[in-house]
């Protein structure tokens, strides 16, 4: 395991290829840096954090032994399904309000962390997965998860159709930004070439059109999360 993680992050003449900070795992730096398939079983059932779990949605298998792939994939699936719903739906409402708290959007094109944005959506969804009575798989790509979620009963039809169409939509935006801008978020910020790649990318007649097609998806998707998780504003 330690030579893999000095492969992954060692320097290179073209850069690294991942960062690896191993501080992430149970115990942090005083836990063992890999980890027999028992303890990984009872770690999961009995010390793991809501949020652990909500990424656990996402586990998908690289490289390997694929008995032992199957084996964790199975193990995974119980313990998604076998939490409290009750205590989950508001781990997981606390989890979004202190993101909102400690990250705040920058602008209302911070299109992953402005409300009704790709965190809201992806907090959705994994909501959904944890609350459900279902033994489901885990997904690696957010449109597996949503169809998995409608197939199983846990989402309707209309809000799978939703969800999908949103992220679409987000991600087109989010990737050409991405390119053009890095970090910068506020449209003034936007040369007319941009504006009107970003509308093409969208669908939109124009960057005005794209504006208020964005405020529509997103709003979209607040009132969803507001229904199944809950409202971000808190009474002080």
């Amino acid at each position: 395991t330690q030579r893999l993680i000095a492969a992954l992050s060692a320097d290179s003449a073209e850069g690294r290829l991942y960062e690896v900070d191993m501080r992430l795992r149970p115990s942090g730096r005083a836990g063992p840096v890999a980890t027999s398939l028992p303890a990984f079983e009872r770690y999961q059932r009995e010390e793991a954090w809501t949020w652990e779990h909500m990424a656990l949605t996402r586990l998908r298998s690289v490289a390997g032994d694929t008995s032992l792939a199957d084996k964790v994939s199975a193990v995974v699936a119980d313990v998604l399904a076998s939490g409290d719903p009750v205590q989950r739906s508001a781990d997981i409402l606390d989890m979004r309000r202190r993101l909102l708290r400690e990250k705040p959007p920058r602008s209302g094109w911070d299109l992953k962390m402005r409300e009704g944005g790709l965190v809201d959506l992806e907090f959705i969804v994994q909501h959904a997965w944890l609350t459900s009575d279902v033994r489901l798989a885990s997904a690696q790509h957010l449109p597996d998860a949503i169809a998995a979620l409608e197939q199983a009963g846990a989402l309707s039809s209309h809000e799978a159709a939703t969800l999908l169409q949103g992220f679409r939509f987000l991600q087109s935006l989010q990737q050409v930004q991405r390119l053009a801008l890095g970090d910068a978020m506020t449209p003034d910020q936007f040369s007319i070439g941009l504006r009107d790649r970003l509308a093409r990318a969208a669908g939109c007649a124009d960057f005005e059109t794209l504006q208020s097609q964005l405020e529509q998806v997103c709003g979209t998707i607040a009132e969803m999360r507001c229904k199944k998780i809950g409202p971000l504003a808190t009474e002080s």
